[in-house]
């Protein structure tokens, strides 16, 4: 029979083609067919293209469901997030898919609404549906029962963002204390000296860290620490409005502000636009996160930005790479900020 004919018969008549079959009609072994189907990087690449070809020629459809029974795997991860409505947290997630699916795994997403509540019954969901691993964005910065326990029974679990006290385990995080450090040091450099603080929850990691890069920026510029200029938030847009009535409601006011997330920053620039609060005139301000809408709005507002994207993909890389390598030590990666000086601080130039 013509090859070209024999080809035709493999893919019309037969469709349980199998790596046997690619190895012989590539002329390559079994275990380099193997590499190539699981995306190997050490493969000639002319013999990968020969490959590709042929699965391509053989319409070869691997059979996932027995591929996973071997392997005692769901091809499948978990993410919980606190809130899929925060564009930071959306574009960690766009990043966790993307690397995700480019390995062919699915990932399962669970808003917890920043809820330890909530996040314990989601993992306890996530469990049920025996994912390979998980990327949790933590509501509480401690390991509760239900992740205790995924921990202990040997489920890949990776901290993202937030840090998780106690638990020896992988994280991906952001140095937001030198951010916040940056942050201080731009308002000082332009003679701001009563610089507020709209503050995030203080049992998360990340809200201490930039409290931490605040107090550090303060004392390095020569500036005191003074509490009442601190008003705590919650990362939500309701708690970004109430501080900045707070804020406006002080005595002597504050010439200058770094606000802890976008969301707060959003709800607290309605806020001074309504009461007709000129900044950076009155009042320089500097959010956190650099959301679509803070270099669209007027003034444009000057912010750390975080790298969420470049966080979900090494969350999701490093999570692979665990699922590949349990026994490994876990390894803690910290991600730079980048600031970003706009109108909301220097004015329109």
């Amino acid at each position: 029979m013509p090859q070209e004919t024999k080809r035709m018969s493999v893919v019309q008549g037969r469709p349980n083609v199998g790596i046997r079959d690619i190895a012989r009609d590539s002329g390559v072994s079994i275990a380099t067919v193997s590499r190539v189907l699981h995306g190997r990087a050490s493969v000639d690449p002319a013999l990968r293209e020969k490959v590709e070809q042929t699965v391509a020629a053989l319409g070869y459809r691997p059979n996932m469901v027995a591929r996973n029974l071997r392997m005692q795997r769901t091809r499948t991860v978990g993410v919980i997030v606190p809130n899929i409505g925060n564009a930071y947290f959306a574009d960690i997630v766009r990043a966790i898919q993307d690397v995700a699916s480019a390995s062919s795994y699915t990932a399962l997403l669970i808003n917890s609404d920043g809820s330890p509540v909530h996040e314990d019954a989601a993992i306890r969901t996530l469990d049920e549906r025996q994912v390979d691993g998980l990327i949790l964005v933590s509501s509480s910065g401690v390991a509760s029962p239900a992740l205790a326990s995924l921990i202990q029974r040997g489920t890949a679990v990776l901290a993202a963002d937030r840090a998780i006290r106690g638990v020896d385990i992988d994280h991906v995080l952001v140095d937001t204390r030198s951010g916040t450090r940056e942050a201080v040091a731009h308002l000082a450099a332009l003679k701001r000296r009563r610089i507020a603080f709209m503050a995030g929850p203080a049992q998360l990691w990340t809200a201490k860290e930039k409290l931490a890069g605040f107090k550090e920026g303060l004392r390095k510029a020569g500036l005191a620490f003074d509490a009442s200029l601190v008003l705590p938030g919650d990362y939500t847009f309701d708690s970004g409005e109430a501080q900045a009535h707070a804020l406006l409601a002080l005595k002597p006011r504050a010439d200058a502000v770094i606000i802890a997330n976008n969301l707060m920053t959003l709800g607290a620039m309605r806020v001074f636009l309504r009461q007709s609060i000129a900044i950076p005139r009155d009042l320089a301000l500097v959010g956190f996160d650099d959301a679509a809408w803070t270099d669209v709005v007027r003034p444009a507002v000057s912010v750390v930005s975080q790298p969420a994207r470049a966080l979900g993909e090494m969350a999701m890389k490093t999570l692979l790479a665990r699922l590949e390598a349990p026994a490994s030590p876990p390894v803690r990666q910290m991600l730079q900020t980048q600031f970003l000086a706009r109108e909301s601080t220097l004015g329109l130039q």
